[in-house]
């Protein structure tokens, strides 16, 4: 949650890693559905199988166990 330009030059390294190899996963999965979109050739969104913490507010997280936090960014 820190300003952009507060980051250290590895801390951007990893976020610009870390950025590619998620999008990358998601494209591949035809990215996420949570209602009922279909893309040009009628299939779905499979990427929503990966999501560990979306709307899990409260519930444990699935890397460390501690409760997930829910928190708005940018509205």
């Amino acid at each position: 949650f820190r300003a952009a330009g507060r980051l250290t030059r590895a801390e951007i390294l990893r976020l610009h890693a870390a950025t590619r190899s998620v999008l990358a996963a998601a494209i591949e999965a035809c990215g996420t559905t949570f209602s009922d979109f279909q893309d040009a050739h009628g299939l779905t969104g499979a990427y929503q199988r990966f999501l560990a913490v979306y709307e899990r507010d409260g519930e444990a997280c699935p890397r460390c166990g501690r409760a997930v936090r829910g928190r708005t960014q940018a509205q």
